[in-house]
């Protein structure tokens, strides 16, 4: 087996580690290397098997190319050559017009900071984060880069339009979110996105009827055509955007106490975001798992609620949201001594936030929303 390329990840981007990569490279694998450097921009919109058909080569050979030069396999490596077309990496030296080819134009226009991407998405990770205030500084800075001209011509450069949307939701900035203007109707995606963060923050702040006419704009919405079209990765718009329905859904109705409702749209939820090929990050804003426990709890149904907790712990280890609804979801079923351990990994991963989460208030019918 072939080495792969000893790379510093923080100082070498794709396209260095597959130039630096050449002379490990078997024939078949370099005819990849080419068609990707000659089309970077439109290789991260290929599945695995249109880049095999595009370049010659089988799937196996894609693969096998990905580990060579340092990646798990292709998913990451499109993710990381996208962030590549973000921030131009060492090799991209020369001026290049607004007129040039589609792989020119992003290497020019995407000057991002990959740092702000990646410092916005580990924000989601309560361990890791200094203060919300920092995430959406991040998240506007990303967003800032891809003017509506840009999206435009690329739309599936809205996944880092949508990074403030998220990032809103996620710290519950509900004022903010509902002072947010709407993006340009022509991306169906963005707009999908900015109704549902609509949505929840109107739920959130009690404003119900409100929230059930953005509910219905997105179920409307979710009809579009273009949400057939993927992001970065094989996940299609509209499977990124069909989670937020049920979830949305799922809160107006806890909202208004019919936890029955709830649950089932919840847990629907939770199964298509499931259903998503896994990407780092996550193509969507939060584990839908957190606002299914916050119902559970909230309905009275503690046991239910830890389940859901350690099978999201399972898949997202240490999160802070999930820690703190499983401690009270376990004091509720009155396992003390538990509860005071999960307790005590809840300060440890959130030592750092600046945010203080709301307790579930069981037997109410306060939107799940609003006590985060």
């Amino acid at each position: 087996m072939k080495r792969p390329v000893d790379l510093a990840p923080a100082k070498a981007g794709c396209i260095i580690r597959i130039r630096s990569a050449a002379e490990l490279l078997r024939p078949a694998e370099r005819s990849i290397a080419d068609f990707v450097l000659a089309d970077p921009a439109g290789v991260i919109q290929m599945s695995i098997s249109e880049l095999g058909l595009q370049a010659g080569v089988g799937e196996s050979t894609i693969v096998r190319f990905c580990r060579t030069i340092g990646y798990t396999g292709y998913q990451e490596f499109k993710l990381r050559l996208a962030q590549d077309l973000v921030e131009p990496s060492e090799y991209i030296r020369e001026n290049i017009s607004f007129g040039d080819t589609t792989a020119e134009l992003a290497d020019k226009i995407f000057q991002a900071n990959q740092r702000a991407v990646e410092d916005t998405r580990r924000s989601i990770d309560p361990a890791k984060i200094e203060a919300a205030a920092k995430a959406l500084t991040a998240a506007r800075k990303v967003a800032a880069k891809i003017d509506d001209a840009t999206l435009a011509s690329m739309p599936m450069l809205a996944g880092f339009r949508v990074v403030p949307y998220w990032t809103l939701v996620r710290f519950g900035r509900w004022e903010e979110m509902l002072k947010e203007p709407a993006p340009p109707a022509s991306n169906d995606f963005l707009t999908g996105a900015w109704h549902y963060g609509r949505g929840e923050a109107l739920v959130a702040t009690g404003k119900l009827d409100e929230a059930k006419r953005e509910l219905a704009a997105l179920d409307t919405l979710m009809k579009a055509d273009s949400l057939k079209q993927p992001l970065f990765s094989p996940n299609t718009a509209g499977a990124i955007l069909g989670v937020g329905q049920p979830l949305l859904s799922g809160l107006l109705a806890a909202a208004e106490g019919r936890y029955d409702a709830a649950v089932a749209a919840l847990e629907l939820a939770v199964r298509r975001e499931d259903a998503l090929v896994y990407t780092e990050p996550s193509e969507w804003a939060y584990p839908p798992r957190h606002a299914l426990a916050r119902v559970l709890l909230q309905a009275g149904r503690a046991a239910e609620a830890e389940t859901v907790l350690w099978q999201d712990l399972a898949e997202h280890p240490e999160n802070g949201w999930a820690l703190h609804t499983l401690a009270q979801a376990l004091r509720a079923q009155h396992k003390d001594a538990l509860a005071e351990t999960v307790q005590q990994r809840f300060v440890k991963a959130w030592k750092r936030a600046d945010i203080k989460l709301a307790d579930v208030k069981p037997g109410t019918a306060l939107a799940v929303a609003a006590q985060r």
